[in-house]
């Protein structure tokens, strides 16, 4: 009976009663009150030599769409994200389009004539949901493109190294450019 148990404990991840992902301690309450005095410093200086509030407001859309807060966040609710899946790809990107919504309502009139004639005036939530299902697709689309890429080039898939990120980036770009491509060619 021991040894099935303690085939159903490897089988999920767990061989002396501990998990993978509680072997990696994830921050807690403090760090992410101390990441946000930072934030509000460093980017409150800037404000303050710019003479705006905008940078403070930029500084408070990357802390709270930071990828480990909102998992941290919704793990004090009860849900737990499952690592690069579409949801959470879609919460991250949904939470980013919100904050990014919110400040160009909030700074509308004092955008630069380029911008303002691309912002849309009034943003719903559909258009905010379209968006991050949208990046959530790419997401996954660059996930599967990279996945079979980086081990050809001798990176394993999930390194988080700076090359890896870098490789996911142009390749990201890339299939924005084709699809926006695609899209003129259509007029």
């Amino acid at each position: 009976m021991e040894r099935g148990k303690m085939a159903i404990d490897h089988a999920a991840g767990q061989t002396d009663g501990t998990s993978e992902a509680s072997a990696t301690p994830s921050p807690g309450g403090r760090d992410f009150a101390t990441q946000f005095m930072v934030y509000a410093l460093f980017w409150g200086i800037i404000g303050a030599v710019l003479s705006s509030r905008i940078p403070l407001a930029v500084g408070a859309i990357l802390f709270f769409s930071n990828d480990d807060f909102i998992a941290w966040v919704l793990r004090k609710v009860g849900i737990r994200l499952v690592p690069d899946s579409f949801g959470a790809n879609f919460i991250n990107a949904f939470v980013f389009l919100t904050g990014m919504g919110a400040l160009l309502v909030y700074c509308g009139a004092s955008l630069p004539a380029w911008l303002s004639a691309t912002v849309p005036v009034h943003f719903s939530w559909a258009m905010v949901g379209v968006g991050a299902l949208g990046c959530a697709a790419l997401a996954g689309v660059v996930t599967a493109i990279t996945g079979k890429l980086l081990p050809r080039i001798g990176m394993s898939p999930g390194s988080d190294s700076v090359a890896g990120a870098l490789i996911r980036g142009v390749v990201g770009f890339a299939i924005l450019g084709l699809l926006f491509l695609a899209l003129s060619t259509l007029d």
